[in-house]
């Protein structure tokens, strides 16, 4: 087993299916019966039809008119942290770690997730209000969709911390541009083509604690 000795380190994780269980996204698409009609513009998306931003514009307007961001926090007001997420989060920062996270998710849903777990860093995707909190029907994209790493390189600069000295934990084939980048990629009960690139493959977040030692 690889274990990591560094006194310093950014460890950056995906949030749906990684700290919580589900999608954000998928969740508020399910709540307003639009789930078939958001997978078409993923799939335009996924074949360049269409941009990220985009995508995330025609989606968000399938939810229709007069939706208020009360309505979309009260849809993932009810969310499940993947088991022992908690314990892993307090330990890293018990040990000096800085943690992020990096989420093609809902803000709304990553700040709650960071409050409870001591994050210090998000970076998510979020939906426009207007002055009454009514969506405009845009989005607010900040990351996209199989380019994670250019957020994770983005904080790593901001941070002065080497990419060297960074860990990036994912499940799906669209964090393994965040993982390729990373220092250390830790595929987590992850699709296939995730764990073919990563340094090491878990399926318990508890077990990232065992390729960690503090100097």
């Amino acid at each position: 087993m690889k274990i990591l000795l560094f006194s310093c380190m950014l460890i950056a994780f995906d949030m749906d299916g990684t700290l919580v269980e589900g999608n954000s996204w998928a969740r508020i698409n399910k709540h307003f019966g639009v789930e078939e009609k958001a997978l078409k513009y993923m799939n335009d998306y996924l074949r360049g039809v269409i941009s990220y931003r985009e995508f995330m514009n025609n989606v968000i307007r399938l939810w229709g008119n007069n939706v208020h961001i009360k309505d979309i926090e009260r849809i993932l007001e009810r969310y499940k942290l993947m088991p022992g997420a908690e314990e892993v989060i307090s330990s890293l920062r018990s040990h000096g770690f800085t943690v992020a996270i990096i989420t093609v998710g809902l803000d709304i849903l990553a700040n709650k997730i960071a409050d409870k777990l001591g994050i210090s860093h998000v970076i998510a995707n979020g939906v426009e209000t207007d002055e009454n909190g009514y969506l405009t029907g845009n989005g607010i994209c900040r990351v996209e969709l199989g380019h994670k790493d250019k957020a994770l390189i983005k904080l790593a600069e901001k941070l002065d911390i080497p990419l060297s000295k960074t860990i990036a934990v994912g499940d799906s084939k669209y964090d393994k541009s965040m993982l390729e980048v990373s220092g250390f990629g830790i595929a987590y009960n992850a699709e296939p083509e995730l764990a073919e690139i990563a340094d090491a493959c878990i399926n318990d977040l508890r077990e990232i604690l065992n390729y960690i030692k503090k100097i």
